[in-house]
């Protein structure tokens, strides 16, 4: 069970940096010690993508994954509540005018694949010595990305949207994209993590 709440403790600290701050070089930070501080706990995933790639790889089983999802998402569920109480309104990713649902969809599978390809690199690549960078490498993947304005991690959006629909908005109508795009780039970034490592899935 703890690997589970350090799951939800993560995403929600997480997301919390994303509506609060906004900041990419404090989400990039954030997520950075959040990688210390829960790796040997649950691996520190805080994103389902994340988690998806990490079962396509076998390093957790389809139950697990579940799991993980779940605490991930209410993590950034009460990410949402938290800033909704902070803040008096509610928190949820906002395209910029004229970016229509396929140019987000895109933006979020390529850009996800590419921090998520980063993680599987660093936590599940043998060859990969990572020194005790692990946290940092994670963190700066995370970083430029974020300056686009995206959210690379359906917990961000689908939390804070869910609290968002039982206060009777509408933002879950929109997140579509931002849900499935990462999703999608996972699992394109641990087909190319088996392209590129696959010396490791050879018997």
């Amino acid at each position: 069970m703890k690997k589970y709440i350090m799951e939800f403790v993560g995403a929600l600290f997480l997301v919390l940096t994303y509506s609060m701050i906004g900041n990419p070089l404090a989400i990039g930070v954030m997520l950075a010690v959040l990688v210390y501080i829960g790796s040997h706990v649950s691996g520190s995933h805080y994103n389902p993508a994340v988690s998806l790639a990490m079962w396509l790889r076998g390093k957790l089983k389809i139950g697990e994954m579940l799991l993980y999802m779940l605490f991930q998402i209410l993590g950034g569920f009460l990410a949402g509540v938290m800033y909704y109480m902070l803040s008096g309104k509610s928190y949820y990713p906002v395209p910029a005018p004229g970016i229509n649902d396929w140019k987000i969809f895109s933006v979020e599978l390529l850009f996800t694949a590419f921090f998520v390809f980063v993680f599987l690199t660093v936590f599940a690549a043998k060859k990969f010595k990572a020194n005790g960078m692990h946290g940092l490498v994670v963190g700066f993947a995370l970083l430029p990305i974020v300056f686009l304005g995206g959210t690379y991690n359906p917990a961000v959006s689908v939390g804070p949207a869910l609290f968002d629909l039982a206060m009777g908005g509408t933002a879950i109508m929109g997140i579509a994209a931002y849900f499935f795009g990462p999703l999608v780039g996972g699992a394109f970034a641990y087909l190319f993590y088996r392209y590129i490592y696959s010396a490791e899935f050879k018997k």
